[in-house]
């Protein structure tokens, strides 16, 4: 679900096809007109909230969870570019794909190169439940200045909302991948997970067949203890 989530992002982020008058960040940001309506009296978007930028791209995340989850889009995913070419043709009923002009970069076919063959991300971090422990964490107040940064800032910009969720802690798991490149900022970080330059696909090519000769060695070696059946 995160990594549909993101997807998402870098689509309301990203997308920028001319020509076209439709499209389905021009349907989120109507969401978020309606769920982040400007305050008048206020002078500011006081309503605002990260999670209502979630709510807005939620169903087409829902839309597109079931092809990452599934071991049947996720193998055509990582197969030849016929296979591909269907999965990318799967995804365009669900969300707008292509979604942007090409060589600017795209989330979708950097998570087909370098992530559906992968067993799915770990979270970062792992919480214990509050019903565990009797009572629920207080709202730590580092927190609360950030929701106030985050207001002041969508008043000033009130755009660019893709880019929004992308810097959002929520996402941090399925943009900081294992073996990820530690970049200096965030920005690098998210420009990695769009990458598909020929560099990118020839690093992950490599490590790909890495883990497929690890493998073929360990069943090699399985193999090879297993004791022979008496006749």
């Amino acid at each position: 679900m995160l990594s549909a989530f993101m997807i998402c992002a870098h689509v309301w982020a990203d997308g920028r096809l001319p020509g076209e008058d439709f499209h389905c960040w021009h349907t989120w940001d109507s969401r978020t007109y309606t769920l982040i309506p400007y305050g008048h009296a206020a002078k500011s978007y006081s309503s605002y909230s990260t999670s209502k930028l979630f709510a807005a791209v939620y169903p087409e995340a829902i839309a597109l969870a079931p092809l990452i989850a599934s071991p049947y889009w996720r193998q055509r995913a990582s197969g030849s570019t016929t296979e591909q070419t269907g999965f990318f043709t799967e995804v365009s009923k669900r969300v707008t794909y292509p979604y942007n002009d090409p060589g600017r970069g795209d989330a979708i076919v950097h998570w087909a190169i370098a992530d559906s063959w992968r067993p799915p991300s770990k979270p970062l971090t792992t919480y214990t439940p509050g019903r565990v422990r009797g009572k629920m964490s207080p709202l730590h107040a580092s927190r609360v200045k950030r929701h106030e940064n985050s207001v002041k800032w969508y008043s000033r910009i009130s755009r660019n909302q893709g880019r929004t969720l992308l810097f959002h802690n929520h996402l941090k798991p399925v943009l900081l991948r294992e073996r990820t490149p530690q970049y200096v900022k965030w920005e690098g970080t998210i420009w990695h997970s769009s990458r598909t330059d020929d560099l990118m696909k020839q690093e992950v090519a490599r490590r790909r067949k890495e883990l497929q000769d690890g493998a073929a060695r360990l069943r090699r070696q399985r193999t090879a203890h297993v004791p022979l059946e008496q006749p």
